[in-house]
């Protein structure tokens, strides 16, 4: 009996700290020394928004080039209310509205992205689902009418509402457990597909030790 209970504190105390580990907070770095602005693929929009301060700017739209636990991504903001830069972060899972939307249209287009009106057209994509009152005004990213839009690029806009038409989550799904926010108060939210190494290594830590004992 007191083996079994042993083994059970074990058990516990490790996933507690790995999933600790996983939620704390770590330095997320811009490569905006990249020589490219700190984008990969990207292009040229205004945005228009009345739940933003950065109404009526004129911005680069498209795939953020970051570092974050010492790995690279191109990643996607899903914050239109701060600024890029270098900051500390915590992982989030998109579960909820607008970021669970975000999620599902992140997962089905990034791998397909290969220029820079396909990059920008679903940076504007998600934009316009985190900021939209959809019940209000559906998807449309031309729409001035609207809390959120574009102006001054029409291919990114046809790109744009395109993926966005007839935009439906499928009942019953969940983001996939690589798709990640990494959130922070000071600084954008980026969507990004963040690998569950640390995860994966503290279960695989619990099966070598359950098998050494064995």
């Amino acid at each position: 009996m007191g083996g079994l209970r042993m083994k059970r504190f074990i058990t516990i105390a490790v996933l507690v700290f790995v999933f600790s580990s996983a939620a704390s907070a770590t330095l997320m770095t811009w490569n905006d020394d990249n020589g490219n602005y700190g984008y990969g693929f990207y292009d040229i929009v205004k945005i228009f928004s009345s739940v933003s301060p950065y109404n009526d700017y004129t911005v680069r739209a498209g795939e953020l080039d970051v570092t974050y636990g010492g790995v690279d991504y191109m990643g996607y903001c899903v914050d239109v209310m701060q600024g890029l830069g270098d900051y500390d972060v915590t992982v989030l899972l998109p579960t909820s509205d607008p970021l669970l939307t975000a999620s599902y249209l992140y997962e089905t287009e990034h791998s397909n992205v290969s220029s820079n009106v396909a990059a920008a057209a679903l940076q504007v994509a998600i934009w316009e689902i985190i900021s939209e009152n959809y019940g209000a005004y559906g998807y449309d990213v031309t729409d001035s009418t609207s809390n959120f839009y574009i102006a001054n690029n029409t291919a990114v806009s046809l790109a744009a509402n395109n993926l966005l038409n007839g935009l439906a989550v499928p009942i019953g799904y969940s983001p996939a457990i690589s798709t990640k926010v990494l959130a922070s108060t000071v600084g954008q939210d980026v969507m990004v597909p963040e690998p569950s190494t640390i995860i994966l290594l503290g279960l695989g830590g619990l099966f070598f030790m359950k098998k050494r004992k064995a």
